[in-house]
């Protein structure tokens, strides 16, 4: 183990003396890419967006409420409001992605609406 190379440090902390212009100019770099509105490439198959039938919507959300945390019991104000929030997380899904009983491996996109904030 170098001396500089402890357990904790991921890297050598003299490098970030050295480098801080460089960090610097990174950070302006990022904020610049931010403010005009860059884009990283979507990870989103090109397979298009298949909905979920409102046969589905309520099966899905029936089976989903059981895996509601004790705590998302409470927090809704009724129980309609819980199925409420998880009927939009069906209809923002593709029907052949599962977030709450799908495999951890596959990712779920989401097709519903968004917000800026």
């Amino acid at each position: 183990m170098s001396v500089f190379q402890c357990r904790i440090c991921s890297e050598n902390p003299f490098n970030l003396l050295g480098n801080s212009t460089q960090k610097a100019e990174k950070d302006k770099k990022d904020k610049k890419a931010k403010k005009t509105g860059e884009r990283r490439p979507s990870a989103r198959p090109d397979a298009p967006f298949q909905p979920r039938t409102p046969e589905e919507i309520t099966a899905t959300v029936k089976s989903w409420e059981q895996y509601a945390h004790p705590r998302a019991k409470e927090f809704f104000t009724s129980p309609a409001a819980l199925e409420e929030v998880l009927t939009q997380l069906a209809k923002g899904t593709d029907k052949n992605g599962d977030p709450v009983l799908g495999a951890d491996e596959k990712c779920v996109y989401w097709y519903g609406d968004v917000t800026k904030d």
